[in-house]
């Protein structure tokens, strides 16, 4: 357990937006209600459930008097959350999507380093591996623990990974009006958190609790898997970015959306959605035809059309057997969030020079804080 300062009894509110959700919410409930933190409060925000989610809620408040349900008409992530941010009683919000992971010791850490930090550090984000359905590690992203004013790099890419990851001063987010509702209501709905991790990172500084403490599901229930809805978001959010702020050089925002398309093309080909990836890949030539250059993408387009070849001629596992994986598998729980922080040195790729020179606009300080 993180050791605790006398701020110890500071109240975090743990917002947990959900729709549908009857299937996942009561293990989101159980990891916040599980935290180290000694203080905190759980609001549930059902957007609209036509499920058992309201139900399974008040089964988990009947047992924790922390857990509060707040019930709404379907208006989207950025509605829900903003609901849960009203509520709030606590000075500091976690979001946690009902279909994600969090290790116990996560606001623990994360508020050992905001009260480090001081009143000029708005988001401590962490970590975060990506998890299947059953909690199955796919993989762990490992960027450098970027830190401190990161506004340009945030244009780049989401390093933080999603509102799960970060816990947020209320005040900021009451400051930014929350998350925004209009990309839904645009049919973009997708980088409510990217554009409210801009907004505050205007203003405040960013800092890391350099663990492994959220686990991000890959569902194709998942927001997350509505793949062009996420791929438009993020463009709306870039050329709203791009029109603040004109003095941010051009090649920043081509990078961006080429590096945004590229990754969601080879998430889709991962995934097996061969057209869709496909049609995200042809879009990243048009945009920036380096992105298109990834082993990442070539290695998933190879196994896609093995898969497809497979499908077309009737090939079984029998005919070409595969060397199982199962005995590899390991879920998040089982492992420790220190575990995967240490990396070999390698040979700077792009996407790391990509990185560097974001990084170097965001020392210069390009874009003044307001």
């Amino acid at each position: 357990m993180a050791n605790l300062s006398d701020d110890s009894a500071t109240l975090v509110s743990v917002v947990i937006p959900v729709h549908n959700g009857c299937g996942f919410v009561e293990n989101a409930v159980r990891c916040a209600a599980e935290q180290t933190w000694p203080s905190i409060e759980i609001i549930v925000v059902d957007d609209g459930s036509t499920d058992a989610t309201a139900s399974v809620v008040r089964e988990c408040a009947a047992r924790d008097k922390r857990v509060r349900l707040i019930h709404q008409a379907n208006g989207g992530v950025a509605v829900a959350r903003n609901a849960g941010i009203a509520s709030a009683q606590g000075d500091y919000v976690a979001f946690l999507d009902a279909d994600d992971l969090w290790h116990r010791e996560k606001i623990s850490k994360q508020m050992e380093v905001m009260q480090r930090g001081g009143a000029d550090t708005g988001i401590v984000y962490c970590r975060y591996r990506e998890v299947d359905s059953d909690g199955a590690i796919i993989k762990s992203p490992h960027f450098p623990p970027y830190e401190g004013y990161v506004y340009p790099l945030l244009v780049l890419f989401n390093f933080m990974g999603g509102g799960s990851a970060v816990l947020v001063r209320r005040k900021c987010l009451l400051e930014i009006g929350g998350f925004d509702p209009s990309l839904r209501a645009r049919g973009a709905q997708g980088a409510e958190d990217t554009r409210a991790f801009l907004a505050i990172s205007e203003r405040y500084t960013v800092r890391i609790a350099d663990f492994y403490l959220m686990g991000y599901r890959l569902s194709d229930g998942s927001m997350s898997s509505n793949i062009f809805k996420m791929f438009k978001s993020r463009q709306i959010v870039l050329r709203e970015v791009r029109n603040r702020h004109p003095e941010l050089p051009a090649f920043l925002f081509r990078w961006a959306a080429g590096e945004n398309a590229s990754w969601l093309a080879e998430r889709s080909l991962r995934e097996g959605k061969f057209r869709q990836g496909l049609a995200l890949l042809a879009r990243t030539i048009l945009i920036d035809p380096q992105s298109a250059l990834n082993l990442r993408i070539a290695r998933s387009l190879t196994r896609g059309i093995s898969r497809r070849l497979k499908d077309w001629f009737g090939w079984t596992s029998s005919d070409h057997p595969v060397k199982s994986k199962r005995q590899h598998i390991r879920h998040f729980h089982e492992i420790s969030p220190e575990e995967g922080l240490q990396t070999e040195p390698r040979i700077p790729d792009r996407h790391d020079r990509r990185r560097a020179v974001a990084a170097r606009l965001a020392v210069a300080g390009v874009v003044p804080t307001s």
